[in-house]
């Protein structure tokens, strides 16, 4: 079945053998044992190669799906111990803002290997595309099996520094009581909205919403950097644009914790050793100063 199933997949003999690393007269001999136990010819000539008959349609459909299981469950049992690379998943945004700038160094340091970055997987892509770590947002559901909190990230009130420029005499209250305030739809699903954030620091204003809106934090971040107004967003998907130099934190305004964070998480059925543990150890310390530690802002 093995055979057949490698024949049936690959389209011939000759490749079926490549993979299975036999000859490819063992595998039409495993193929015509296989017909004479089912009693159904399986394979027919077709060209220079071969095709499958009707019986043998159907029966590469029976055992399609659990040699596929069987192809991951070996793959996946033996990642993380290889030194050959890590297949890294995470979402979009956090994937391309924060983890791309940094994986670099981790590949160059000693004792790295290389990664693949596979950004926005889906619930399936840890199986599809052998995800050896996975960094997921969880807003607070029970974490999986295998898996730790990473990030607890925190907003801040970002502005470009043209924006700022522009009242040179003012504090950050000056600059969130005039600056335009950029929405954001994500924001508001997250619970950083404009108007809790400007209560709690003592800041009425009755043109909250007259400003640019967005849908994802991304955006805001973007529209800040180009001057639009201010944003709240998490300071991991800012980070990149603060050290270019393009944003500017209010630090004085101080920061508040996200709701959620971001879990690493790993298959289930092992450990974590190897090239996935010093990957673990330096994400952790990469996250570090991202969590808010109690800088909430009091109303003054």
């Amino acid at each position: 079945m093995r055979a057949f199933e490698a024949v049936a997949r690959l389209g011939g003999v000759a490749a079926a053998a490549d993979e299975l690393g036999v000859t490819s007269g063992a595998v039409s001999q495993q193929i015509k044992l296989l017909e004479t136990v089912l009693g159904a010819k399986l394979v027919k000539r077709s060209g220079r190669g071969i095709g499958l008959t009707a019986e043998g349609r159907a029966v590469a459909t029976l055992i399609a799906e659990p040699f596929r299981g069987l192809r991951e469950a070996g793959q996946r049992l033996g990642r993380c111990d290889q030194p050959d690379g890590i297949n890294l998943g995470a979402s979009g945004a956090f994937g391309a803002r924060w983890l791309a700038r940094r994986l670099d160094r981790f590949e160059t340091s000693p004792g790295g290997v290389p990664i693949r970055l596979i950004c926005d997987p889906d619930p399936g892509a840890m199986d599809r595309f052998q995800i050896d770590l996975e960094i997921r947002f969880n807003l607070g559901e029970a974490p999986e099996a295998n898996a730790m909190r990473l990030l607890s990230d925190s907003y801040a009130a970002l502005a470009s520094p043209s924006l700022i420029a522009a009242g040179p005499d003012e504090d950050w209250r000056g600059l969130l009581s005039r600056a335009r305030l950029i929405q954001c739809e994500e924001a508001d699903l997250h619970g950083a909205d404009w108007t809790g954030w400007l209560d709690r620091r003592g800041i009425g204003r009755g043109d909250i919403h007259a400003g640019d809106r967005v849908a994802l934090f991304e955006h805001a971040v973007e529209a800040a950097a180009s001057g639009r107004g201010v944003a709240l967003a998490p300071r991991s998907l800012a980070d990149a644009a603060v050290d270019s130099g393009r944003l500017a934190i209010l630090h004085d305004a101080g920061v508040e914790p996200a709701r959620g964070g971001y879990d690493l998480i790993w298959p289930q059925g092992r450990g974590l050793r190897g090239p996935g543990r010093a990957l673990k150890t330096f994400l952790i310390e990469e996250s570090r100063p991202f969590a808010a530690v109690g800088a909430q802002a009091s109303p003054i």
